[in-house]
């Protein structure tokens, strides 16, 4: 699973434009799964914030999904999902308290599923291989 190290951001984006082209993300159509910004702090300094899915130990999307659209993986670790089951009521985007949730052209939910292929064959989720400062890494 991805940490990120927001000291080490440099809020550059190659994080998003890697999660795009590793899933296809036309966004155009819909936000990336993630997306770094910077933000001011009280102290007027930048902070670099990345908004993906956390794959939360105990993922509120899951527990308000009255579909059962949400999954957490033991092996991995990930919250992952089918979103074939998804009606898009929006529960699960309002529970999220990460913003980390988008919906597709059918209006089924879609997010990070932490590069869960990339992860069982041995590589690094896209988002970290890509990140020249190290601020996403395992």
């Amino acid at each position: 699973m991805v940490k990120f190290d927001e000291k080490r951001c440099t809020a550059c984006g190659a994080c998003a434009v890697a999660c795009m082209d590793q899933r296809d993300v036309d966004v155009s159509a819909r936000r990336p799964y993630r997306v770094v910004y910077e933000v001011e702090r009280p102290d007027g300094l930048p902070r670099c914030v990345s908004s993906a899915c956390r794959h939360c130990a105990r993922p509120l999307c899951a527990e308000a999904c009255p579909e059962g659209v949400f999954r957490r993986d033991g092996e991995l670790g990930l919250v992952l999902y089918d979103n074939t089951r998804c009606t898009g009521c929006g529960a699960c985007a309002a529970a999220c308290p990460f913003d980390a949730l988008s919906f597709d052209f059918e209006g089924r939910v879609d997010k990070c599923d932490g590069c869960a292929d990339r992860l069982r064959a041995g590589l690094p989720p896209a988002c970290a291989a890509v990140c020249p400062t190290g601020a996403l890494h395992e």
